[in-house]
């Protein structure tokens, strides 16, 4: 099946379909890009500004959906269509800078969509979320929604998946909220098998932090601490001490130390990498998705070349004039 392309009014209504190739970039939590050419004549209306694309192809699981953008370059005979995904549209909306949010997670980010759609109704619709047991009640800065969005997912230490639907030929993008960051998969990306030779690269990064304390503030402004500690970490790297000033109750600070101390313990490798279509290797390549990786030449295993460990997929950038998809991965 070759890419198809197709392209939705900005009220979500099909106008055109066509196979095409395309450019498109998947980003864990973030703004991803694409595009495409189209002939211009007859179809520069299907092409306006803020109207909605989906690309689809059967051999990678996701579908990319977004808005169209600028810049637009035109020639007499091709359109350069140019689009940012759907969390794109968060940062659209500017809200209160004082907004009132109260109750579950779940119900939140469903006051974060209803504040997108108040002031220009979108084809966004709260999806699947696991409502959690973690209760919101405070005033938020959400002057701008995608920040606040993405603030508010780093804290919690979840992420959104955007899903296209289309019925009757009218698009709806349901957002579900996932309980982590990232999902069990089978997927194994080995250097020399499908990952490309000569186009990894590791990143080893913090910071670092083995001494964490949470201080958080309920609403009848009494305080609440909690402190975790890896003396592993500390004899390996020294001791390294941070306070996070977050959560409203001790249920809240004791569970975020924990989260928070996993998250900065230990230096976390990013990788870049270059991966081929063998097997199954893009039916499992999806944002959030884990991964076990091999490489050979970069790195350090058991004082020898290498690096070995598990993932998970934070960036696919995917190309049909190559066939080949560029990922970006987070050691676990």
């Amino acid at each position: 099946m070759a890419t198809r392309v197709r392209l939705f009014d900005r009220s979500g209504i099909l106008q055109y379909e066509a196979n095409a190739p395309a450019f498109r970039e998947f980003v864990l939590n973030g703004i991803g890009t694409a595009n495409f050419v189209i002939k211009a004549k007859g179809l520069e209306n299907y092409v306006a500004f803020g109207n909605y694309i989906t690309i689809e192809h059967d051999t990678l699981p996701d579908v990319w959906v977004g808005n169209i953008v600028t810049p637009r370059p035109w020639d007499s005979r091709v359109i350069t269509v140019n689009a940012k995904s759907a969390m794109w549209i968060f940062s659209q909306r500017v809200g209160s800078y004082k907004q009132p949010i109260s109750g579950s997670w779940g119900s939140v980010f469903s006051q974060i969509i209803a504040v997108v759609n108040n002031a220009e109704l979108t084809p966004l619709q709260i999806g699947d979320y696991d409502d959690g047991a973690v209760v919101f009640s405070s005033t938020v800065d959400m002057s701008n929604v995608g920040t606040y969005l993405q603030r508010a997912l780093t804290q919690a230490g979840t992420r959104i998946d955007f899903r296209p639907v289309i019925q009757d030929g009218k698009l709806t993008i349901f957002v579900d909220l996932q309980p982590t960051l990232y999902t069990a998969s089978e997927l194994r990306l080995e250097e020399g098998l499908n990952i490309k030779d000569n186009t990894s690269v590791l990143i080893e990064q913090g910071e670092i932090y083995n001494d964490v304390t949470i201080m958080g503030i309920g609403l009848s402004q009494s305080k609440f601490t909690a402190r975790a500690i890896n003396q592993e970490s500390v004899d390996k790297f020294g001791l390294r001490q941070i306070l996070f000033s977050e959560g409203q109750s001790q249920a809240d600070v004791d569970r975020l130390a924990v989260v928070r101390l996993a998250q900065y313990d230990h230096p976390r490798a990013t990788l870049g990498m270059i991966t081929m279509n063998k097997g199954d290797t893009f039916l499992s390549t999806s944002l959030g998705n884990s991964a076990n990786v091999e490489l050979k030449t970069k790195g350090y295993l058991n004082g020898g070349s290498g690096f070995r460990g598990t993932t998970y997929i934070r960036t696919i950038q995917f190309d049909d004039k190559s066939g080949e998809a560029a990922l970006v991965c987070q050691e676990i």
